[in-house]
Order: structure tokens, then sequence, then C-alpha cells
């Protein structure tokens, strides 16, 4: 370890970012690692404790969403259907508006005699 740390104050132009991000790796490695020795073992087993209890709201979030799914598959089919009933209808209620708007221009209008522009 001495001839590493002095290489790298001696030599710190010599030696390459690679070599000074894997020494201060290791170096945190080393520190990880006195902490998890340290660590009381009550600690440990409140985040083990923790650990499951994520993982039980986990499981019960994927079958909520699950059932939620399940339900509302009829649901959706159902207001589709009905989004299709309301397509037709407004589609029709276009083609009559469209209809007679092009027969009403075929034939010569009557004048209408209450209408003050008509020549008498």
């Amino acid at each position: 370890a001495k001839k590493d740390e002095t290489a790298t104050t001696e030599g710190a132009h010599e030696a390459s970012p690679k070599d000074e991000l894997a020494a201060a790796l290791h170096r945190l490695r080393i520190a990880a690692d006195l902490l998890a020795k340290r660590i009381d073992p009550a600690v440990r087993k409140a985040a083990s404790d923790a650990e499951k209890a994520l993982e039980r709201v986990a499981s019960e979030t994927e079958k909520t969403a699950g059932e939620i799914q399940a339900a509302a598959k009829p649901l959706a089919s159902k207001i589709g259907l009905e989004l299709g009933k309301l397509a037709d209808e407004i589609k029709k209620s276009v083609a009559q508006l469209e209809k007679p708007a092009t027969d009403a221009a075929a034939p010569a209008k009557s004048p209408d005699p209450d209408d003050p522009n008509t020549l008498r």
C-alpha cells in the first residue's frame, strides 16, 4: 500500500486517471467493509424486515393491478362498443344534413309571396 501511495504522490502526473479511479474505488470498498462489520445486528434485522415488507407491498400491488385490469377489460369493451354506435349515429346525422342541401339546390324555388324582395 505504501508503494501505491508513494507512486500517486510523487508521480501523480504519471498515474493514469483509470489507475487513480481504481485505487479510490479500492479504498471505498475497504471503508464499506469496515462499516458493514460495525453495523449493529438489530440494524441488519431491521433492514431485512424492511426489504421483506417492500416485497410484500410489491406483490400486493401486482395482484391489485391484475384485478383492476381484469375488471377494466369488460368495461373498456362496452365503452368501445358504445363509442362505435355513437360514431355511426354521427355519420348518419351528417349524411342526412348533407343530403337535403344537395337536393334543395337542384329544384328552383318558388317565390315567397311574403318576401318584400319578390316582384309582384
